[in-house]
């Protein structure tokens, strides 16, 4: 990397996926949208509208073939799990579910062939349930979202020249070779906001 690297105060480091492997178009048009960090977690937003913005709701995730306890589960036991959802967040408006299904956060919970059933579950009065949302034959993993990289360092900085380096600790085996990252970078006096950022893609 060779752009005024003298200028780097502040980067910016992104973990891509492929299109074909990062797509929400399953989701459609839903006020829910659930994003898989490829190992043991998922991630959802939900938009409530002002009806439901308080409402104690969950999300309740069904499996057909069982999560990351599946071949320890008794075969009579329905795999199901369920997510609180807080109260809409003030400055988005959304509530926001995550849902680790392991203690392990880099346990395999999921794969290529695995499918759940989504659905937001609200109690709006004594003995009534609405299910206001839900996303049927949800796949895991064709809504990657991967964890941000961590551990950015910055070192050997010349004139032209520096070396940037990170970890990603939290990542699918499936998905080696199929990562991409992007850096952006800008000048110590600009902002995100205010100034267009420069970026590398590799």
């Amino acid at each position: 990397m060779k752009p005024s690297l003298l200028l780097l105060s502040h980067l910016c480091l992104f973990s891509l996926m492929p299109p074909s492997w990062a797509s929400d178009s399953a989701q459609g048009a839903s006020s829910l949208t659930c994003w898989y960090d490829s190992r043991a977690a998922l991630f959802c937003d939900w938009d409530p509208g002002r009806d439901l913005a308080e409402a104690p709701c969950q999300l309740e995730i069904l499996s057909k073939k069982g999560f990351c306890d599946r071949w320890s589960r008794p075969s009579s036991e329905k795999p199901k799990k369920h997510c609180k959802l807080p109260k809409a967040e003030h400055m988005t408006g959304l509530r926001r579910c995550i849902k680790t299904f392991n203690q392990n956060v880099n346990n395999q919970c999921f794969t290529v062939a695995d499918s759940l059933n989504l659905s937001v579950h609200c109690h709006t009065g004594e003995n009534k349930t609405k299910i206001p949302e839900q996303i049927k034959n949800f796949k895991p993993f064709a809504n990657i979202k991967l964890r941000p990289p961590g551990d950015l360092q910055l070192v050997n900085i010349t004139e032209n020249t520096s070396n940037l380096t990170w970890s990603l600790n939290i990542s699918s085996h499936y998905l080696d070779g199929k990562r991409e990252y992007q850096v952006r970078f800008r000048h110590v006096s600009q902002s995100w906001e205010e100034h267009p950022s420069q970026s590398c893609q590799f």
